[in-house]
C-alpha cells in the first residue's frame, strides 16, 4: 500500500477546488509498479486535474497512470528538454518552456503544467518526489494489435512516424501524405 504520509500529501495536493477525490490519485493506488516508486524511489509525479480526465476520452487502464511518472525527481527549474517515463519501453515525455514578457509556461507533451501547484515532499527512505498538476492527460503512443502486448513502447523518430503510422493508435486521426 503507498507509504501513508505520501497517500496524506498527494490526497491534499491532488483534489480538486470541490474537493473531489482525485482521479489519478486512483489510478495511483491500484499501480503496483507506482505503489512500490512512491515507497522507495525518487520520482515525478505529472497529475492531471479531475477536469482533464473528465475530458479526456482515452483508455483508462492501470498502466496509465506509469506514463505520467518518472523515475527522477525533477523540480520545474530543473525540466529539461525530456523526461523518461516509467511506462515499459520508458518513453520520453517532451518538455516545452514558452517565456516572453507575459508568459512563463511549461508543457509536457501538450499538457500545460500548473506552475502555481508544484509540489516537493521526501519518503521515507529519504527520496525526494515532486508533483506537478497539469491540464491534460498525458496518451502515449502505443502500437496496434496482439504485437502491443509482447513488445515494449515504440518510440519513432517522424521518419518512421510518417512510414508507419498504421501500426499506431492515434485514434480517430490518419495520415495522408
Amino acid at each position: 500500500m503507498i507509504y501513508r504520509f505520501l497517500l496524506k500529501w498527494l490526497i491534499r495536493k491532488c483534489k480538486s477546488k470541490k474537493k473531489k477525490r482525485s482521479k489519478f490519485l486512483a489510478l495511483l493506488e491500484r499501480n503496483v509498479v507506482a505503489n512500490m516508486s512512491l515507497q522507495y524511489r525518487q520520482m515525478t509525479l505529472f497529475a492531471p486535474t479531475n477536469q482533464a480526465f473528465q475530458r479526456y476520452n482515452g483508455e483508462m487502464d492501470d498502466s496509465l497512470v506509469l506514463f505520467h511518472i518518472s523515475n527522477l525527481a525533477t523540480t520545474l527549474t530543473n525540466l529539461d528538454n525530456s523526461i523518461s517515463s516509467e511506462l515499459d519501453g520508458n518513453p520520453p515525455l517532451w518538455i516545452t518552456r514558452r517565456r516572453d514578457a507575459m508568459h512563463d509556461d511549461i508543457y509536457v507533451n501538450n499538457a500545460k503544467v500548473d506552475i502555481s501547484r508544484s509540489y516537493q515532499a521526501v519518503n521515507r527512505n529519504g527520496k525526494l518526489q515532486v508533483l506537478h498538476v497539469i491540464d491534460q492527460v498525458l496518451q502515449p503512443l502505443l502500437p496496434l494489435g496482439p504485437s502491443s502486448v509482447s513488445s515494449p513502447v515504440y518510440n519513432p523518430n517522424a521518419y518512421q512516424f510518417l512510414e508507419h503510422s498504421d501500426v499506431f493508435n492515434i485514434d480517430q486521426h490518419r495520415l495522408r501524405y
